[in-house]
């Protein structure tokens, strides 16, 4: 699976996952039906964009299955499309900012909101009924998701491990001071 750890990677994959939406939607679709087929497109298309923004270090078959097992649950609980759409972007936000970049907690929140809205607004501007305009929809939620590495720096961090959070020890050390306190 190829990395996705600039702008341009992240680009191409937007592009090659929309280009792939309208086959998929002309054979699953006269199986299962053009919803479920969408609902199935997405989560796998959720799945495979997490496993290639994880960085370096990262277990990026492990990202997929799980991001993969979550977004096969919310498209089964979604009511639309809509619905799903949101699901799918609030867990992209959340894999990425809590679990393979973190980083200072307010400018975290602050860029997944911008990234994620920012993405499903275009994706609504842009989208519609037919395949083809569902396929642009999926292209521009995606390249505005790429934008990540741009607001980056354009590199791809890991946390380092054994690292504490500056809040934790500070934590740690008031419960030290507490608890070596006598009665």
């Amino acid at each position: 699976m190829m990395r996705l750890d600039s702008f341009a990677r992240g680009a191409a994959f937007a592009a090659a996952a929309a280009a792939a939406w309208i086959p998929w939607a002309l054979c699953a679709g006269a199986i299962v039906g053009r919803a479920p087929a969408l609902a199935l497109y997405l989560a796998m298309a959720t799945a495979l964009f997490a496993a290639g923004i994880a960085p370096r270090g990262t277990r990026r078959g492990a990202v997929a299955l799980a991001v993969g097992g979550l977004a096969l649950t919310l498209a089964l609980l979604a009511r639309s499309a809509t619905e799903l759409g949101i699901g799918l972007a609030v867990l992209l936000g959340v894999v990425r900012g809590a679990y393979l970049y973190r980083g200072a907690p307010s400018r975290t929140l602050l860029r997944e909101a911008a990234l994620l809205l920012g993405g499903l607004l275009l994706a609504r501007f842009v989208g519609g009924p037919s395949p083809l305009a569902t396929a642009f929809a999926l292209w521009a939620f995606l390249l505005v998701q790429s934008c990540f590495f741009l607001l980056r720096g354009g590199r791809a961090t890991t946390p380092t491990r054994g690292a504490i959070d500056p809040f934790e020890a500070a934590q740690r050390r008031a419960m030290e001071l507490i608890e070596s306190r006598p009665p």
